[in-house]
């Protein structure tokens, strides 16, 4: 029986937003990403790091992030909306570039899906530079 819960180290980070978040619009979303595809290394926990290129953003700032699970027919992806809702990820005000991550491990369910990223900046996205990757882990129970 297992007595001694570790975390297993984390796998190397995968960007999967970029030119999609170039010149994003304040409220807006930008297009799916690729398919991130948990069905076979069945990662538990989901890690998040947002990079943004020079930018001004004002007031209360923040991207936030949904997570679009593959549906049962195996070929469709969820429609964004409050369903598909995964985080907000605060970033500073002030004019320079932003590097932001998530604080605690966000739980991922052991199927594919895609990323899309709503910008709450307050400002446009700069028009390049930007980037949301993720990185995946899991626990060992062995010790």
């Amino acid at each position: 029986m297992a007595n001694l819960r570790k975390w297993n180290a984390p796998e190397s980070w995968t960007s999967i937003l970029t030119t999609e978040l170039n010149s994003l619009a304040n409220a807006g979303y930008c297009s799916a990403s690729t398919a991130a595809d948990n069905s076979s290394g069945l990662y538990e926990w989901l890690f998040l790091s947002i990079t943004l290129g020079t930018l001004n953003p004002t007031g209360f700032p923040y991207v936030e992030v949904h997570w679009l699970q593959l549906n049962r027919d195996g070929s469709t992806y969820a429609d964004r909306g409050d369903a598909t809702f995964l985080v907000n990820i605060p970033v500073t005000t002030g004019n320079a570039a932003k590097y932001a991550n998530t604080q605690a491990p966000i739980w991922i369910p052991p199927t594919a899906g895609k990323f899309v990223l709503g910008n709450r900046t307050n400002v446009t996205m700069a028009s390049s530079g930007n980037i949301l990757a993720y990185a995946r882990a899991h626990e060992n129970l062995n010790g």
